[in-house]
């Protein structure tokens, strides 16, 4: 951990989970009508499964990760486990 470390809150399968992160560079608003699809050919870093979209904002293209998919069945099962 260091000082830029944050933890970003989410719901995955319908738990909330906190996710540490290295950094949040900044947080963004995109509304839903300037978010497209994720294109079938993606060049990037991350793997293109866990792309839930591109979102559009100003002269930037944003990409959404799908937060489902980030964990493994196991991951979440244990998520949901922890709940009980």
């Amino acid at each position: 951990r260091t000082e830029k470390s944050r933890i970003i809150v989410t719901e995955v399968k319908e738990n909330m989970i906190g996710l540490l992160v290295e950094e949040v560079p900044e947080v963004l608003r995109i509304q839903e009508g300037n978010i497209d699809p994720a294109p079938e050919v993606f060049e990037t870093r991350v793997h293109s499964d866990f792309i839930k979209g591109v979102g559009k904002l100003e002269k930037r293209l944003i990409i959404l990760l799908d937060v489902d998919k980030i964990l493994s069945k196991e991951e979440v099962t244990q998520v949901g486990e922890m709940k009980k």
